[in-house]
């Protein structure tokens, strides 16, 4: 795959920065994963890992704001993780992905445990620090914004609304696995089965994850990122189409889609998932039951 983007990207970096990202990748495509061999050095040093930002909003889709925002974030394990926003035109905005949620989700996709830094090219909206606040661990989240002092999360979000206000003794990255079968099985729907049993749905029971399968048979997988306030979850599609995007791919390239959920709980997004994929690329979705 010719990832035009990442060539884009790689171009606002110093040469000796992009030519350490790229030799680490090798024969390996790029899935939005700094590795920690070039953030360790560099993470006392917030400066230098600024430019970062400017990198990762060359993966912004943003045909409805023109505004571009980068996102990295620092997992548990050394490594780093970007994102940046996505808009559909012609749908409503509540379709879009932040920029914060983008590399939060990477973070999560790549079977980190938790987040220690945020950097970001823009101050978190109110939707993103009510994202943040579900995610494990958020008490010691440090967060850096271009331009700005660094600043504890807490500091972004006193007094706030968390799960163990609705009974919730979990948290984004440490949700307990679960152990549903589907109705059907093939190698593709028992890795999509997979990522539906790590989604994070606490207060409604739709577990849920969507499979994206390109016109080269590549399989990309989404999963369903619940919040305490509701609005500001990540629905699984969203999350597999910002995964997509890191690689090189677009919405064009998807000739598949199968969304694998729980069915008869409190909400049911196939509909919701249906029409975007429509506009996107004239998809159809492919249901499976959970059960």
């Amino acid at each position: 795959m010719n990832n035009t983007r990442l060539t884009q990207a790689l171009a606002t970096l110093t040469p000796d920065v992009a030519l350490a990202l790229t030799t680490s990748l090798g024969q390996q495509g790029f899935t939005g994963k700094i590795p920690a061999s070039i953030i360790t050095p560099v993470l006392n040093q917030p400066e230098k890992l600024m430019p970062w930002l400017t990198f990762a909003a060359q993966f912004a889709i943003t045909p409805v704001s023109n505004f571009n925002v980068g996102a990295l974030v620092i997992g548990n394990s050394g490594a780093a993780y970007i994102g940046a926003n996505m808009e559909f035109a012609g749908q409503a905005l509540s379709q879009s992905v932040h920029g914060e949620q983008a590399a939060i989700n990477n973070a999560w996709l790549h079977g980190e445990t938790g987040i220690s830094h945020l950097f970001v090219n823009a101050s978190p909206c109110g939707h993103c620090r009510q994202f943040i606040r579900e995610i494990a661990q958020h008490q010691q989240l440090q967060v850096y914004v271009l331009g700005k002092d660094k600043i504890a999360f807490n500091q972004l979000l006193p007094d706030s609304f968390g799960p163990d206000d609705l009974g919730n003794k979990f948290a984004l990255f440490e949700q307990p696995q679960q152990v549903f079968v589907a109705s059907e099985q093939s190698p593709v729907i028992d890795e999509i089965v997979e990522h539906a049993n790590a989604s994070y749905a606490p207060y409604t029971g739709y577990y849920h994850a969507i499979g994206l399968i390109t016109s080269d048979d590549q399989l990309f997988v989404g999963r369903y990122a619940e919040n305490v306030a509701y609005n500001p979850s990540l629905p699984a599609l969203q999350s597999a189409l910002s995964q997509l995007r890191f690689t090189g791919y677009d919405v064009t390239d998807i000739k598949r889609s199968i969304l694998v959920h729980k069915t008869g709980q409190n909400i049911d997004m196939a509909q919701h998932y249906s029409s975007l994929l429509r506009q996107l690329n004239a998809l159809n979705l492919d249901l499976v039951e959970l059960s």
